[in-house]
């Protein structure tokens, strides 16, 4: 897999320079959304916002401590699928290095939801500072969206065909259900399928696209990839399926932590729907579309509403906003981050 294609990015230093300009600006507009978002969340009901905060309260910090933990594992997890990519082609990188990408990770995915690319867009870039070859950081960040894609569209489809078989699930409910599943694996699917033929199936008119040649050459390699790696491509699906595992059971010790009993596969058919409905309603870091997508799903399957959104909260303070700080700052550091020296 040598790479052919020079390693740095196109107009790289004056990509940076304007990041930097707008430094100051990008943090400030970050911090004003929060402060919004919990205003508004503050101000919608004080009474219900008052009974909540008294449940989350009187929450068992051991069993906070054990969702905490939880949610970290789901980093290295990551970090892991990453690793095993990156040593496959030839290439290693310290664990703790991909470790904190991987919260990085979180802060993209959250900030722009897009079924995990942004986030794997990430590691491509951070894979380039490192002097790891375009066409190599590419292959693995399609490698691995694609492993990502696969894995997340079973959990969907899982996830889906639970909660229409719930006997309290009304005709209303359904029928959005369906319709958002239709969308979301079609999305899934087209993407897949541009994926797949691009390298094939170029059209005149992206061949006039600026550097939409290299991109597909690095596809085509991409595809090689998953051919001659296809063990690897099945363990990596495999860990993608097992991180939303993790989340599942990290909502579920939210669960424990305010003393109310919900089976642990429910806890995971919910976090994928949220997930879902966190892309299909394309708000930064899903706010709202995520929670209710969460409480919705919990209130089928017979959970009270409280309980619900206590949990929903500890769930989303352990996945979204404690992790949110570190997550910007690990992000701001990979972009302004000098290209280290080759040797």
């Amino acid at each position: 897999m040598a790479d052919r294609t020079d390693n740095t990015f196109p107009n790289e230093e004056e990509f940076e320079n304007r990041l930097k300009k707008s430094r100051r600006l990008i943090m400030l507009a970050v911090a004003l959304f929060i402060a919004l978002i919990g205003i508004g969340f503050a101000s919608l009901n004080l009474e219900s916002l008052q009974a909540l905060g008294e449940q989350i309260r009187t929450a068992q910090p051991r069993w906070l401590a054990a969702s905490a933990l939880s949610q970290l594992m789901t980093y290295a997890c990551t970090a892991l699928i990453w690793r095993r990519a990156l040593v496959s082609a030839g290439y290693s990188l310290p664990f703790r290095d991909l470790y904190w990408l991987s919260v990085g990770k979180l802060f993209a995915d959250q900030a722009i939801p897009s079924a995990g690319l942004s986030g794997g867009a990430l590691f491509f870039y951070a894979f380039a500072k490192r002097n790891i070859p375009n066409k190599i950081a590419f292959s693995l960040f399609i490698f691995v969206c694609v492993a990502y894609f696969i894995a997340f569209f079973i959990a969907g489809i899982i996830s889906f065909a639970a909660l229409t078989a719930v006997d309290s699930a009304s005709p209303v409910i359904s029928t959005s259900i369906t319709t958002v599943a239709i969308v979301l694996m079609s999305i899934l699917v087209i993407s897949f399928l541009i994926i797949i033929s691009l390298p094939n199936a170029t059209p005149r008119w992206a061949q006039k696209v600026p550097h939409f040649n290299q991109a597909r050459h690095w596809v085509s390699t991409a595809l090689y990839f998953i051919k001659t790696e296809r063990r690897l491509f099945f363990e990596l699906t495999a860990l993608q399926f097992f991180v939303r595992l993790i989340d599942g059971i990290t909502l579920y010790l939210a669960f424990v932590a305010i003393n109310i009993s919900v089976p642990i596969e429910v806890c995971f058919f919910t976090v994928i729907i949220g997930s879902i409905a966190s892309m299909v309603g394309f708000m930064p870091m899903g706010v709202g579309a995520y929670e209710a997508g969460m409480i919705a799903t919990l209130k089928v399957f017979g959970v009270p509403i409280d309980s619900a959104i206590a949990a929903t909260v500890i769930f989303r303070g352990l996945t979204l906003w404690l992790p949110l700080i570190p997550g910007f700052y690990i992000v701001q550091r990979e972009i302004f981050r000098k290209k280290a020296s080759a040797g």
